[in-house]
């Protein structure tokens, strides 16, 4: 398992590995911003997109839709901060 880090304004640790299902998908855990869990998706990403997101502490990061824009706007949010759709659904109904 790799871990990454976006560096800026709000550091993100991401754990990464291929999945055991699919070695064309990496498995990512992240822990949730919202819950404090630790959360693990498949996604159809590779390193290089990861690292291209998340920059270096020398060269910054690009927005996660122009390099990654085939994922869905859940697969993204969970990039960014950990939070899955099930999370989001309860922080809406609790709202509601």
């Amino acid at each position: 398992m790799k871990t990454l880090v976006k560096h800026g304004f709000r550091p993100v640790n991401i754990n990464f590995q291929p999945s055991p299902d699919n070695p064309a998908v990496m498995r990512i855990t992240r822990k949730s911003d919202v819950s404090g869990k630790e959360n693990t998706m498949d996604l159809a990403v590779t390193e290089d997109q990861l690292r291209n997101w998340l920059g270096t502490q020398d060269v910054p990061g690009q927005l996660i839709q122009f390099v990654m824009p085939h994922l869905s706007s859940e697969q993204r949010e969970f990039l960014i901060s950990g939070c899955t759709p099930e999370e989001w659904k309860k922080i809406v109904d609790e709202e509601a």
